[in-house]
């Protein structure tokens, strides 16, 4: 254990440590869930650690000013160009790694590389794959739970997100308490402040339209409540993803329904779009029936958008008010959690909005990442 005293960050300076982050999320073409979660790691490390942070993907050093830019920016598939045309890159992982007197590595999400660092760290989302997999392509069910295993048993530091996915961690992949820290993840600001706009009649239903996410039981209540169509627009906000044919789910509404000149689909938005939208509704939905954390839960407190969400897994720990979960496999229980924020007065929704408000500022990305820092850092051999 390193025993020397101050901050992990001081410890690391005085060490002269390396630490690198596995950064291949940002890849992707449009950022959500893990993407973000690495964008936002990576800024913390780099404001932290600006002279011993290295990033990494695909075995290649990355320029930390296209990193930057990718994040600040750029996001989306800047990297991936870059990468591709060899403006990005400085050099070989192996070869930074060998200059290094001792090194950190942290993932994410899934490790691309395994035993090369001094300690490694791990970050756990969620174990839907192996707890739920009817939910998940069988390959990827098969690939992601091979992956988790292989990752925790060769890390020191597994960092779930959750109290909810620590715990299964510790059961279902043995997971030992020694090597196991919570740390919740955090919300930035509103790119526009923190005020919430005047509020429009409508709600908006976060999250990819796939088999986890559990939009059918909204389409469900919609269309038991067909009247409800002229007094609120419903906005879904989210990629299509895989399972069940969109017009199986949506198909009712959209062709015999009042609500078929009242439902919108964005598909994927970029962040300030999603904020705005987020500022201006009347509240939001989370129907998801399994979380590890459920960020956009988070996004929306900070916003002061007032969100009903599934009474399941991580989503407890956000400590909404009770009326404001529902039982994700009961349309009833739905309904009623719908109602409540259907009939709230206008002064009660206010101060519903800042209490949330302040509630999500106590979820912040320094705190996340300094608390895996940390964990890292005790974890290195002595001097």
């Amino acid at each position: 254990m390193s025993r020397g005293r101050g901050s992990a960050a001081e410890q690391i300076i005085r060490r002269n440590a390396a630490v690198f982050m596995d950064v291949s999320a940002l890849m992707e073409t449009a950022w959500t869930g893990i993407a973000n979660v690495t964008a936002n790691m990576a800024r913390e490390l780099y404001r932290q650690l600006p002279n011993n942070s290295y990033f990494f993907s695909r075995g290649s050093v990355i320029d930390p000013r296209a990193l930057v830019t990718a994040i600040e920016r750029a996001p989306g598939c800047y990297l991936e160009v870059l990468l591709e045309n060899g403006h990005a890159q400085l050099g070989s992982l192996g070869d930074f790694i060998g200059l290094a007197p001792v090194s950190i590595g942290i993932f994410p999400n899934i490790k691309t590389a395994h035993r090369v660092f001094d300690v490694e760290a791990v970050v756990l989302h969620d174990l839907s794959a192996m707890l739920m997999p009817e939910l998940h392509h069988d390959w990827a069910a098969y690939e992601h739970t091979k992956a988790m295993i292989k990752d925790v048993n060769s890390s020191e530091v597994v960092c779930s997100v959750s109290a909810a996915t620590q715990a299964d961690a510790m059961t279902y992949l043995g997971v030992k308490p020694e090597n196991a820290i919570v740390s919740h993840l955090g919300v930035r600001p509103p790119p526009e402040g923190a005020e919430p706009l005047p509020r429009k009649n409508f709600a908006i239903v976060l999250g990819t339209i796939e088999p986890r996410k559990n939009l059918r039981l909204v389409a469900e209540y919609m269309l038991s409540r067909p009247g409800l169509a002229r007094n609120l627009a419903m906005v879904f906000v989210g990629r299509r993803g895989w399972g069940p044919a969109f017009d199986e789910v949506f198909g009712d509404l959209l062709t015999n329904s009042p609500w078929k000149d009242k439902m919108y689909f964005t598909d994927f938005v970029g962040e300030a779009e999603k904020w705005a939208l987020m500022r201006s509704a009347r509240f939001a939905i989370f129907p998801s029936l399994f979380e590890g954390f459920g960020l956009p839960v988070l996004e929306c407190m900070a916003a002061g958008c007032p969100v009903i969400a599934s009474r399941s897994s991580s989503l407890v720990e956000f400590g909404l008010p009770e009326p404001m979960y529902f039982d994700p496999f009961s349309l009833a229980d739905f309904s009623r959690a719908f109602r409540h924020m259907e009939a709230m007065p206008a002064d009660e929704h206010a101060r519903l909005a800042s209490e949330l408000r302040s509630q999500a500022a106590a979820f912040t990305w320094d705190a996340c990442f300094s608390r895996l820092l940390k964990a890292a850092v005790a974890r290195l051999p002595v001097q």
